[in-house]
């Protein structure tokens, strides 16, 4: 914008080139700024022929020249050397222009530092070698071609023909809100954001999506992420019902920055998620595989914004439209996900375990599932109660009380003690698997229900898992100590020595023989009538 002014000459008498004594010194600089490098003497000059088609590669290759390690040369008209540069910084705010460094004229770019230089053919050491530069050789009629990113090249190419004020816009909102002041690729993101939060996301790509994010991410001032977030929940329903890439990844990231949320706009993020989960569960045509990646993907967007997706499906609203769907004759694997948001939910809020009571509204729930799959048949009713089981098969005490409430539920049914009995038998399977070792909780709830049936089955289960004698007599001291004598019932105390002398007779020798005479001093000692002590 100096160019031409009287601050800055362009020429040397020759006397003063020759002059043999030292000049004065310069007076103070006095910024004028000159008549031919202005917005609208650039607008004018890109207007002439095809010089806004070449203009817009000559911005790419500028754009590029960080990544690429290529400068610009440009070789025209002097004149018009000063014009194109003019153009390249215009495109970008101030404070992003002021870092791109350029020379109307040198003598050998190779050597020059500056991103953008101009040149002249005769005596310089120019040549129009491209594998070195971007070279622009318009005396020559020869400029380089690139692919580009058509939105923000057509944003530029309407901003320079018809509204300049347009892409002053785009510059006040980058300066506005964010802190990035380069001058090189990440452009392209900051205008596909300046665009989304403009117009809406229903054109976006996933692409354009993600690195604008991922330019809010990187520059975006605390302000400005809510403002964007905020306009992001706006489009609730465009995201419900586009596409479901860009849903998760817009989702993700609002859960990133969800400690910047006030009240209404974290409840506003929790409903969207919430909505996303509901539309696809009720759709018929979703299938199990895609329904269970979408509900991970969201499950895992809730842990990072802090929060539980089961928790959240089981407020109010929520939970009787998800529930809902226990009135029509659903798929298995439906089945299988209401009760994994249960069982979910009852693990985030960590709920005692009393909460399982038959007579509570989770016990409520947990019977009209089983009820109701139960009435297409005794294999689907299985199924929900092993998937209840399979729910809390990492906590002893979660599965004890929820294999105590389902067998009130059983007890109810036709057939009830059948379905009881195998109920208890899968109980054990997944003991044996996934409580190994750890049993003990699960005597402790059914101890406090003086259950002694199920003591015992889990008792004898435990001992003739044991891998030797020793181990079957350290199980079985264990659980003399801690429940035999703790919970005194001579019924029970007959029937463990009894789960233990049977373990024994797997073993011989001496230690062997030694647990079974100490099983014959415990009959004896403790005055219970077994009907193997005689043996």
């Amino acid at each position: 914008e100096y160019y031409g002014g009287g601050t800055l000459r362009s020429r040397m008498e020759y006397s003063e080139v020759n002059n043999p004594d030292r000049p004065d010194y310069l007076p103070a600089p006095r910024l004028e700024r000159g008549r031919a490098v202005n917005i609208d003497a650039v607008i004018g000059f890109l207007s002439v022929g095809g010089r806004l088609e070449i203009y817009k590669n000559m911005l790419h290759a500028m754009l590029s020249c960080e990544s690429k390690k290529k400068r610009v040369v440009i070789c025209d008209k002097p004149e018009n050397t000063i014009l194109w540069i003019a153009a390249l910084t215009f495109a970008l705010p101030l404070k992003n222009a002021l870092h791109i460094n350029f020379s109307t004229y040198v003598f050998d770019p190779a050597l020059s530092s500056s991103r953008i230089c101009g040149v002249v053919p005769d005596g310089t050491r120019y040549n129009a070698d491209r594998r070195l530069h971007f070279t622009f050789d318009l005396l020559e009629g020869q400029s380089p071609v690139f692919d580009k990113d058509r939105d923000f090249y057509d944003f530029i190419d309407t901003a320079l023909s018809f509204s300049y004020e347009s892409l002053r816009d785009f510059h006040g909102f980058l300066c506005s809100g964010y802190q990035y002041e380069g001058a090189d690729e990440r452009i392209y993101p900051a205008y596909a954001l300046y665009s989304m939060l403009s117009d809406g996301i229903g054109g976006i790509t996933w692409e354009k999506l993600d690195q604008a994010l991922r330019f809010a991410d990187d520059f975006a001032v605390p302000a400005e992420t809510v403002r964007i977030i905020r306009r992001l929940l706006d489009e609730d329903q465009a995201l419900l019902r586009g596409n479901k890439d860009i849903f998760l990844r817009v989702m993700q990231y609002i859960a990133g920055h969800t400690g910047q949320l006030d009240e209404a706009m974290l409840r506003r993020f929790k409903e969207l998620l919430v909505d996303k989960i509901l539309s696809e569960f009720l759709d018929d045509h979703v299938s199990e595989g895609a329904f269970a990646e979408l509900y991970q993907q969201i499950n895992d967007i809730c842990a990072r914004g802090g929060f539980s997706a089961a928790t959240e499906l089981m407020q109010g609203a929520h939970r009787e439209k998800l529930f809902g769907v226990m009135s029509q004759n659903i798929a298995a694997w439906k089945t299988a996900f209401l009760i994994r948001v249960i069982s979910d939910h009852v693990k985030d809020q960590k709920l005692p375990a009393s909460r399982f009571y038959i007579d509570t509204p989770l016990g409520q729930l947990y019977g009209g599932i089983v009820r109701a799959v139960y009435e297409q048949g005794r294999q689907n009713g299985f199924f929900a109660v092993s998937k209840i089981l399979e729910a809390f098969s990492d906590d002893g005490t979660y599965l004890t009380n929820i294999g105590l409430t389902l067998e009130g539920i059983l007890l109810d049914l036709p057939d009830g003690q059948r379905e009881a009995a195998s109920m208890w038998e899968y109980f054990r399977q997944i003991m044996r698997t996934s409580q190994a070792g750890r049993f003990d909780a699960a005597y402790a709830a059914f101890a406090g229900y003086r259950r002694y049936d199920q003591m015992l089955a889990l008792c004898s289960l435990e001992l003739s898992c044991a891998a030797d004698q020793k181990t079957c007599s350290a199980i079985f001291e264990k659980h003399y100590r801690s429940f035999v004598l703790e919970y005194f019932d001579a019924g029970y105390c007959g029937n463990v020595l009894e789960a233990y002398y049977r373990s024994l007779l797997r073993y011989d020798g001496e230690d062997a023989y030694s647990a079974k005479a100490e099983v014959l001093q415990l009959l004896l000692s403790q005055g219970v009538n077994a009907d193997f002590a005689d043996e």
